[in-house]
Formats: structure tokens, sequence, C-alpha cells
């Protein structure tokens, strides 16, 4: 017989919150690091000035994808901690 799975919800919940914060510090610093970057991008012409736009573009859009993704991590673990702490409740409902 294999190892038992031991959960532990607040552990879950934990994970969850840190994935969160850790989102949010990384959209501030990349969001303050754009800030800068364009105060200096902002007196190139010509074609510095539309291939940092496409280069920026990309930067974002990747940005976006990452962020979007630790936050869907997050709501994956709130919503196991939910089945689990559901299913341990029904299975405790059975012996009484």
């Amino acid at each position: 017989m294999g190892s038992p799975i031991v959960v532990t919800f607040a552990t879950i919940q934990d994970a969850a919150g840190q994935i969160r914060s850790i989102n949010g510090d990384i959209r501030s610093r990349l969001d303050d690091l754009k800030r800068q970057v364009d105060a200096v991008a902002s007196t190139w012409e010509g074609q510095a000035q539309s291939e940092y736009a496409i280069r920026q573009g990309k930067w974002t859009e990747a940005q976006t994808a990452l962020c979007n993704l630790l936050e869907q991590v997050a709501t994956a673990l709130v919503q196991t901690a939910e089945v689990y702490q559901q299913t341990e409740s029904a299975n405790a409902k059975m012996w009484t």
C-alpha cells in the first residue's frame, strides 16, 4: 500500500495567498520598470521608437500571460482546498 495523502487546508490556502502576493509584487515592479523605461523611450524617434514599441508590446503580452497563469494557479489551489474539505466533510458524515 502506498503512502497516505495528507492535505492541510490552511497550507493550501496560504500557498494561494503567497502566489497572489508574489504576483502583485511582480506586477508592481514591472510597472515601475516600465514607467522608468518609458521616460527614456519617450525621447526616442524613428526606428528606435517603433522597434521599442514592438518589443514592449511583446514584453507586455508575456508579462500579462505570466501574471494570468499565476492567478490561475492560485485559484486552482483555493478550489482544490475547497474540494478536499468538502470531501472530508462528506466522508465524516458517513460515520454519523
